[in-house]
């Protein structure tokens, strides 16, 4: 190996450093996403599909005995005392820009986490709501602890993604908020990493107007079978920006968010960790399926 090869890889150039600093004068700043200490050698990501109704049903007891991460609405059920998860990941912008159509539902939703959570819990958000309302409502509650993972972040190119990812300095792979759920189980070196009520079955689930091309998905979680027909505001986080409403723009995020669970797959066996896919019904075919069990 040269010289001028060697110093590549353990001494950044000056010119480097000075060009990362001016990129990204204008980003947030990137805050450090401590490592938590595990109380197991397992971690279930529980998201709000409806099969996760089957999984309560068959693994209640293992579920609250279990390390959990649950996602977005979750504090809005009855299961939010009984689970008691450890870590709770709200990643959709709507959490931070509330639109009026939404303001009731967020508002119970953090009124439910401020008045019910009594155990620790860590609260994991985009760092670029550091500064939001949501931040001063929620840590009103002193058992609760905010973090922040990077999506502001350049990728080096003296370090490689996975590598990155281990040091929350670029943004998890993107799609929905359970791949941020199963980034979180990985980046904290949790052995084995379960999926339950990820369903991700949103191919199905999209429906277009046949006279005003409006598209829409039938909107189904555990707590609500029933078909609710939502309008789709697809959100470009990284050019802070609402998309295209279009069919072509949600099989595209459907696509890149199914890709994000092959290269958490890959991420998993970079660390030397295991992914399991224990939905009662899932889509996802990125990791090996297997049942929850003590």
């Amino acid at each position: 190996m040269s010289i001028h090869n060697f110093l590549r890889l353990f001494v950044p150039p000056l010119y480097y450093e000075i060009k990362h600093r001016i990129v990204n004068r204008n980003l947030p700043p990137i805050y450090p996403l401590p490592l938590r200490k595990r109380k197991g050698n397992k971690m279930i990501v529980i998201g709000n599909g409806p099969s996760l109704s089957q999984s309560f049903e068959k693994y209640k007891d293992i579920i609250c005995n279990t390390e959990c991460v649950v996602v977005n609405f979750f504090a809005s059920t009855e299961w939010y005392e009984i689970v008691r998860p450890s870590v709770y990941v709200l990643n959709d912008y709507a959490f931070f820009e509330v639109p009026d159509k939404l303001k009731l539902s967020v508002d119970k939703l953090l009124s439910n986490i401020i008045s019910k959570t009594c155990w620790d819990m860590t609260i994991v958000i985009p760092n670029y709501a550091k500064n939001t309302e949501i931040v001063v409502k929620l840590s009103q509650n002193p058992n609760i602890n905010i973090m922040y993972f990077n999506v502001d972040g350049k990728l080096s190119e003296y370090m490689s993604k996975f590598e990155a990812w281990d040091k929350n300095l670029i943004s998890p792979p993107g799609g929905t908020v359970l791949v941020v759920g199963v980034w979180l189980s990985l980046y904290w070196g949790y052995p084995e990493t379960y999926l339950i009520g990820a369903d991700t079955s949103w191919i199905s689930e999209l429906k277009v107007d046949q006279q005003t091309n409006q598209l829409y998905t039938i909107d189904r979680h555990f707590y609500n079978n029933s078909d609710v027909y939502k309008e789709n505001n697809l959100y470009d986080v990284e050019h802070r920006r609402i998309l295209p409403n279009s069919i072509y723009y949600e099989l595209k995020c459907i696509t890149e968010c199914f890709k994000s669970y092959e290269d958490l797959e890959e991420y998993a066996n970079w660390k030397g960790l295991k992914v399991y896919n224990a939905s009662e019904y899932s889509l996802i075919d990125a990791f090996e399926r297997k049942k929850l069990q003590n």
